[in-house]
């Protein structure tokens, strides 16, 4: 695009995306890691292309585990999806309550935050 206000949007769907794969850096799959990615991602997917993600996510083919963390705010990414959520709105206690609903300790998710931040950081 060549709107000038798009490129925040995509940069922090990209940071949405880096970060949600570092929350999966213990316990998933490659590919598991790859799905929280897009689902990070995909996350501002409706702000980009100024449609609801439910109509936009018909026509894309994506994992279901992402569909229902975007669409029916369930399945195993949607707790960290609030995670990153609470992370970027800088909310102390919704954090703690998300960090402890992906049973992650805060000073994890501060690590996964610094390199989420660092990779998106090479990108521009």
């Amino acid at each position: 695009s060549k709107d000038p206000n798009v490129k925040p949007v995509m940069y922090a769907a990209v940071r949405r995306g880096l970060l949600m794969e570092e929350l999966g850096r213990q316990g998933t799959t490659s590919d598991q890691r790859s799905e929280m990615f897009i689902c990070g991602a995909f996350s501002l997917l409706d702000r980009l292309m100024g449609q609801p993600l439910s109509e936009l996510l018909r026509s894309l083919p994506v994992p279901e585990a992402v569909r229902a963390a975007l669409v029916g705010q369930s399945g195993p990414y949607h707790a960290p999806l609030e995670l990153v959520r609470a992370v970027e709105a800088e909310s102390v206690y919704d954090i703690r309550s998300a960090a402890e609903a992906t049973m992650l300790g805060l000073p994890e998710v501060n690590r996964a935050v610094l390199r989420a931040l660092a990779s998106a950081r090479q990108l521009d």
